[in-house]
């Protein structure tokens, strides 16, 4: 290759990583372009030869990739929203990110309590620890552990207390299992609490 052609294929590489790593500008979103360019030809007036760069654009691959960090933080958050909403005996606003047999259970277990007229008093601390345990080779379904700081207490009518420990926190392992449901959300499909120790 020439050094003329050289220097246009060193030019080649800035315009076409411009193009695919430069921010959208203006306060308006532009319409998405449905296919992106995958080659680019030039040719040199002088020598007449055909230079052609063949563009790979990475962009939909990492999207579709799966990330640990970005996991954990949203599984994090559902369990807040489920537990919450579960202590609360209002689960039927987080219907969407449970898989209907879990739902049931939950729902089985709330009614339980309301014809008991027990309460449930309970209170988040911290997160000691949040790791994925396994997963399915596609990613089509991931193990989470949950180990919490958190004072959990059954109450009854009067506020009595009937199960847990006012004076001390307790540390609960939860392992839950999420399972992909369309093309980007995860609802949880199995729960399961382990021991628990203050």
């Amino acid at each position: 290759m020439s050094f003329e052609n050289i220097i246009l294929t060193g030019i080649v590489v800035v315009l076409a990583y411009m193009l695919f790593r430069s921010p959208e500008k203006g306060g308006s979103r532009k319409k998405k372009q449905t296919t992106p360019a995958h080659k680019i030809r030039f040719v040199s007036e002088q020598t007449g030869e055909v230079i052609e760069m063949r563009l790979i654009d990475n962009s939909q691959k990492l999207k579709r990739e799966f990330s640990e960090e970005s996991f954990i933080a949203n599984a994090k958050m559902s369990f807040q929203m489920i537990v919450d909403a579960f202590t609360k005996g209002d689960i039927s606003r987080i219907k969407n990110l449970l898989m209907p047999d879990i739902y049931s259970a939950f729902e089985a277990e709330i009614n339980k309590r309301k014809e008991n007229k027990h309460v449930v008093d309970f209170s988040l601390i911290c997160f000691d620890s949040v790791k994925i345990l396994n997963s399915s080779v596609q990613k089509e379904e991931v193990t989470v552990q949950f180990v919490t700081e958190q004072i959990n207490l059954l109450k009854d009518a009067e506020g009595n207390v009937i199960e847990g420990d006012e004076m001390s926190v307790a540390t609960v392992t939860d392992t839950w299992t999420f399972r992909k449901k369309g093309r980007a959300k995860w609802v949880v499909s199995a729960t399961k609490s382990g021991e628990i120790y203050g």
